[in-house]
C-alpha cells in the first residue's frame, strides 16, 4: 500500500471511530515519513479522543512546529490541554485558533464553552460571533441562549426559541425553555415545553421530575403519580425523585405507597430535612403515635438546629394536637433560629390563646400586625380574640370592627349588572365558607341546604374548605351548584359569584380564619348576610343582614351593629344531632354518689372569670367533682394553670379531672361521665351547648352577656325548652346548680327525657327552621325589590 493509501485508510478508521486501528495506521505513516503536519495534526487527535491527550497533545506541538499559523492545529492542541485541566493553555490556543483564522466558528464556539463558567462574558461575545459569521446554525444561536439563560433568564428562554425555529427536534432546547419557563412561575408554558422535550427524550428524569412536580403543584395529582413513577423506574437513585413521588402519592390519599416513597428518599439520602419533614406530616395524618413523630422532629433539629422551616412544622403539628405549651416553645425557637415568620407570630399568638393566656395572644397578634402591616387577617386574628376576653361587650367590639373596615376594608364596587327585581321569582342564595365540613358550620348548614324549598330557591356553595371531608360530600349533594374556591383570589371569586348573579350572598365566617372580608366589602351581590360562622358583627356597611334570633342579640343594642337584624322565629341555628351519637347512659352520679360538673368547651373560653364562677358551685357542692375535655387538656401547662386557679378559690387539685378524646363519637360519649354541664363566659358554648343537652346533661349558663357570642347559651337553652337553667347573675348560677345537684334522683329523671324533650324542641325541628328561614329571605330580598 503507497503512503497515500495508508493516509486514506487511516483518515477514513479515524472517521468511523476505529480509533485503535486508525492509531496504528497514523504512527506506519510517521514511521516512513515522519515530517508530515497534517498527519501528526490527525494522529494527535485520534490519541485525544482515544484517551491520551498527553501524547496527542505531543504531536500536536510537533505539528505546529511545522505549520505554526494552522489555526485547526491551534484549535485540536486546545481541546488536548482542556482534556488534561489545563484550561488557561486552552484558552490560549484557541484565541490563536480564532486569531489565525477569524472564520473559524468551530473553534470560538469551543472556546466559548471552555470559559463559560469562568469568563461569562468573554463566552457570550464569542458565541454572538459565531451567530454573525454562521446565522443559519441554530446549534450557535443555542449556545448563545444556554449561556444567556445563567445570566438572564428571558433573555436566554427567547434564544433558545429562536434556535428551535431552526431545529424544532431540540429536545434540550426545550428543556432549557421550560424550565426558565417554571423559574417564571408560568405553569403553561413550562408544562408544554416540558412535555414536547419528553417526547423527544422519554428518558430524561430531570423533565419527568420537573413536570411531575408541576402537576402536583396544579392538583393533578393521579397525572404527577404516573409521571414520577417513570421518573423512579428510569431512575432508582435519586432521592429528589422518590420524594417527589411521595408527595404526590401522599395528595392522593396513598397513604401506604406514599410511606414507602418516603422511605426510599430517605435510605438515599438520610440527611435529607425536606423528605423527613413531609414524612412526618404525613405520618401525622394516618395516626402514628406522638412519641414517634415527636422522636422525627427531634431527629430532624439534630440535623439543622437553626432550619426555620422544621421549627415551624414541628410547632404547627404541636399546635394541631393540642401540646400548647410545647408549641409555644417551639415557635419561640424557631423564631430565634430564623426570620420573623406571619404563620408562626400567628401560630404562638394562637397557642398562648389556647392556653388562657389572653393578654400574651393579643402581645403577639399585635407583633404580626405590625411585621406585616399589608395583611388584613392578623387584624381580622384581633377582633375575633377579643370575644374570649373579659371586659368586652357588644359596644367595644362594634368599635373594634368598625375600626377595622375603615382601615382595612376596600371601597365598595358595583355589580356591573341590572338586578332582575321581578316578583316572586326563585331567590338564588349563595353560601361561601371555609368549614364546610365536619365542623360546627358544617353542621348548621346542612338542615338548610336540606329543606329549603327548591321552587323558591336555588342554592350556589362557594367552598374554601379544599378536599373536607365525607361531611363535605353530604354538603354537596344537596347544593344546586358547588364552586371549589380554594387558593383563588377573590378577584376570581367575586367575579364568579357575579357571573352567577347570586342575589342573597352569605358569608359563613366573619373574621375567622380563611375568611372573605374583603370580598364581602367590594361587594358581590345584591343582598349579603353574616350567618352561622361568625359571633357577632362584621363592621362592614356592605353587609347588609345578621341573621340572629330574639335572644341572641339583646334588644337595645343595635346600634352596636353594623347589619340590620334578620330575626328568625326561633334559634338562630338548627341543631342536627349526629347520626352516630351514643345513646345516653344514666347519670354517672347514681354510681358515684357525688356530681360531676363539667365543660367539653374550648380552653380558651375558660376565662378567670369563668373559672371563678365555676369555683363558686364547686365550693357550694361540696363532694363535687369537675371533669374539663378538649384537646389541649393533656397539656400539663393547661392542667397546671387550670388547677392553681381554682385551687386559690377553694377547689382542691384532686378534684379537678381532665380528659381529651380523638373522635367526635368518642367526644360524646364522655358526657356519660358528666352530671351537669357548666357554660363559659364571657365566650358562651354553641354547639357544644346543644351536644351536651343531646347526650342528656342539663347546661347552667348566664346571661349577663350583651355581645353575641356570651348569648349562645341563652338562645338554645330557651328554644330547647329550659329558660330556668339560664342565670341573671352569678348568684342565680350558682343556685341553679346548687338545686339541680340537690336530687340526684331528679337529675336522672331528667337526664332520661332531656334528648326525647330537645328533639321535638324549636331546637331540632328542621322544617318549622326552614320555613321561618324561607319566610324571612324572602322578605329580605322584597325589600330589597322595593328600594328603588
Amino acid at each position: 500500500m503507497d503512503l497515500q493509501a495508508w493516509v486514506n485508510e487511516a483518515f477514513a478508521r479515524h472517521q468511523s471511530g476505529q480509533l485503535n486501528e486508525a492509531t496504528l495506521l497514523y504512527r506506519q505513516v510517521l514511521v516512513v515519513h515522519p515530517p508530515i503536519a497534517l498527519v501528526q495534526s490527525l494522529a494527535g487527535d485520534v490519541a485525544t479522543s482515544n484517551g491520551d491527550p498527553a501524547y496527542g497533545g505531543a504531536l500536536l506541538r510537533r505539528a505546529l512546529v511545522l505549520e505554526p499559523r494552522k489555526s485547526s492545529f491551534h484549535q485540536l492542541l486546545a481541546f488536548a490541554e482542556a482534556s488534561q485541566g489545563n484550561l488557561e493553555q486552552a484558552a490560549e490556543h484557541y484565541a490563536s485558533a480564532v486569531t489565525l483564522d477569524p472564520l473559524n466558528v468551530s473553534a470560538m464556539s469551543d472556546w466559548a464553552n471552555l470559559v463559560r463558567s469562568r469568563h461569562p462574558d468573554i463566552a457570550r461575545a464569542l458565541a454572538r460571533k459565531t451567530i454573525l459569521i454562521n446565522p443559519e446554525n441554530p446549534g450557535h444561536l443555542k449556545l448563545l441562549a444556554e449561556m444567556t439563560v445563567s445570566g438572564e433568564r428571558l433573555a436566554g428562554a427567547r434564544l433558545m426559541r429562536r434556535a428551535i425555529c431552526g431545529n424544532p427536534l431540540d429536545a434540550t432546547a426545550w428543556k432549557a425553555i421550560g424550565l426558565v419557563a417554571q423559574a417564571e412561575k408560568e405553569v403553561a408554558s413550562a408544562d408544554q415545553a416540558l412535555k414536547r422535550s419528553l417526547l423527544l427524550v422519554p428518558s430524561d428524569t430531570v423533565v419527568c421530575a420537573r413536570l411531575g412536580g408541576s402537576l402536583s403543584e396544579q392538583g393533578y395529582h393521579r397525572q404527577a403519580v404516573s409521571m414520577l413513577r417513570l421518573c423512579v423506574t428510569l431512575d432508582q437513585t435519586r432521592a429528589e425523585n422518590w420524594l417527589a413521588l411521595a408527595n404526590a402519592l401522599h395528595e392522593s390519599d396513598l397513604s401506604a405507597a406514599a410511606e414507602i416513597g418516603f422511605r426510599r428518599s430517605l435510605m438515599l439520602e438520610p440527611g435529607g430535612l425536606t423528605a423527613l419533614e413531609n414524612h412526618l406530616v404525613q405520618l401525622a395524618k394516618v395516626d402514628v403515635p406522638a412519641d414517634r413523630i415527636r422522636a422525627g422532629y427531634r431527629r430532624a433539629l439534630r440535623v439543622n438546629p437553626k432550619s426555620t422551616r422544621t421549627w415551624a412544622n414541628f410547632s404547627k403539628y404541636l399546635l394541631e394536637r393540642g401540646a400548647y405549651s410545647a408549641a409555644a416553645d417551639a415557635i419561640k425557637s424557631a423564631l430565634v433560629s430564623g426570620d420573623t415568620d406571619r404563620d408562626m407570630l400567628v401560630g404562638l399568638a394562637n397557642a398562648y390563646r389556647q392556653s388562657r393566656k389572653h393578654p400574651m395572644a393579643e402581645r403577639y397578634l399585635r407583633w404580626a400586625r405590625s411585621a406585616f402591616p399589608q395583611d388584613r387577617t392578623i387584624q381580622s386574628g384581633l377582633l375575633m380574640g377579643h370575644n374570649y376576653e373579659s371586659g368586652v361587650s357588644a359596644r367595644s367590639l362594634y368599635q373594634d370592627h368598625k375600626a377595622w373596615a375603615a382601615d382595612w376594608a376596600p371601597l365598595e364596587e358595583p355589580l356591573g349588572y341590572d338586578v332582575d327585581r321581578t316578583p316572586g321569582r326563585r331567590i338564588h342564595l349563595g353560601f361561601v365558607s371555609p368549614d364546610l365540613k365536619r365542623h360546627p358550620v358544617g353542621f348548621f348548614l346542612l338542615p338548610v341546604l336540606r329543606h329549603l324549598d327548591r321552587n323558591r330557591f336555588r342554592i350556589s356553595v362557594y367552598s374554601d374548605a379544599g378536599k373536607g371531608d365525607l361531611f363535605t360530600l353530604e354538603l354537596r349533594r344537596h347544593a344546586d351548584h358547588w364552586f371549589d374556591a380554594t387558593g383563588k383570589d377573590d378577584d376570581v371569586l367575586r367575579d364568579r359569584i357575579l357571573e352567577d348573579r347570586v342575589d342573597i350572598l352569605f358569608d359563613l365566617a366573619g373574621h375567622s380564619a380563611a375568611n372573605r372580608m374583603g370580598m364581602f366589602a367590594r361587594r358581590a351581590a345584591p343582598v349579603q348576610m353574616s350567618w352561622m360562622g361568625y359571633v357577632g358583627t362584621t363592621g362592614l356597611d356592605t353587609m347588609d343582614y345578621l341573621v340572629t334570633d330574639r335572644f341572641q342579640t339583646q334588644p337595645g343594642t343595635e346600634e352596636f351593629y353594623s347589619e340590620r337584624w334578620l330575626t328568625l322565629p326561633n334559634d338562630y341555628i338548627c341543631f342536627l344531632a349526629a347520626p352516630t351519637s351514643p345513646p345516653v347512659v344514666p347519670s354517672p352520679a347514681l354510681a358515684n354518689g357525688f356530681i360531676t360538673f363539667g365543660s367539653f368547651n374550648n380552653p380558651a373560653k375558660l376565662t378567670d372569670e369563668t373559672l371563678d364562677l365555676w369555683s363558686r358551685v364547686l365550693v357550694a357542692v361540696p363532694e363535687s367533682r369537675l371533669l374539663l375535655a378538649y384537646r389541649g387538656f393533656d397539656d400539663p401547662g393547661i392542667q397546671h394553670d387550670v388547677r392553681s386557679c381554682l385551687s386559690a378559690a377553694g377547689v382542691a387539685p384532686e378534684r379537678v379531672e381532665f380528659k381529651t378524646f380523638t373522635y367526635h363519637e368518642e367526644f360524646l360519649g364522655g358526657y356519660g361521665l358528666m352530671d351537669i354541664a357548666l357554660d363559659t363566659m364571657p365566650y358562651s358554648g354553641g354547639l357544644t351547648t346543644c351536644e351536651a343537652l343531646w347526650m342528656g346533661v342539663p347546661v347552667i349558663s348566664l346571661a349577663a352577656q350583651s355581645h353575641f357570642a356570651g348569648r349562645h347559651s341563652l338562645s338554645h337553652l330557651s328554644n330547647a325548652g329550659f329558660p330556668d337553667w339560664v342565670g341573671e347573675s352569678a348568684e342565680e348560677f350558682v343556685a341553679i346548680g346548687v338545686d339541680l345537684a340537690s336530687d340526684i334522683q331528679r337529675l336522672a329523671h331528667i337526664r332520661k327525657t332531656l334528648r326525647q324533650r330537645v328533639s321535638v324542641s324549636p331546637l331540632c325541628d328542621q322544617e318549622g327552621y326552614a320555613r321561618g328561614v324561607e319566610e324571612k329571605l324572602t322578605a329580605a330580598w322584597a325589600t330589597y325589590c322595593d328600594e328603588l
